[in-house]
């Protein structure tokens, strides 16, 4: 199959591609995404068939198109949900951490270090370090330092 072929044949279909994407969007990802997702799914199903058209055998065209463009938007849609779940995870260990470092300042009237906030937190100095990094706070500040570590 030549190119020309190629594109002829994903004109012919992007109207298949709509359908699945408007068939699986539930609103959760930019429908713009998903679309581009199903459009690449396309492109792959298509040099599939040229590629293999063994693997195929009799399977029709259109059955083939189908289950690739399906499985690239699902696969677009876990990986979104996964990237949400990550986000969604991290401004909830930004939040505990904020809240910590608040707490301990509040208690003894000077800016907490590593080791008291991951003892507030209960979980090790190098995931309150992974936080930090994402707040944006200077980990070369002076009460950031470990205690042990400190020039005094």
């Amino acid at each position: 199959m030549n190119r020309l072929q190629k594109e002829d044949l994903a004109d012919e279909f992007m109207p298949l591609v709509r359908e699945i994407v408007s068939e699986l969007d539930d609103g959760v990802m930019p429908s713009e995404d998903l679309m581009q997702e199903g459009a690449l799914g396309l492109i792959a199903a298509l040099d599939r068939l040229s590629d293999d058209r063994d693997e195929w055998g009799e399977c029709p065209l259109e059955e083939l198109i189908r289950h690739e463009v399906r499985e690239a938007v699902l696969s677009a849609k876990d990986a979104y949900a996964e990237l949400e779940r990550k986000d969604q995870s991290l401004v909830a260990q930004v939040e505990l951490l904020n809240r910590s470092i608040d707490r301990l300042t509040e208690e003894s009237g000077t800016k907490p270090n590593i080791d008291e906030i991951a003892n507030d937190m209960a979980i090790p100095q190098a995931k309150v370090l992974d936080i930090l990094k994402l707040t944006g706070e200077s980990l070369d500040d002076e009460a950031f330092i470990k205690p042990s570590e400190r020039e005094d």
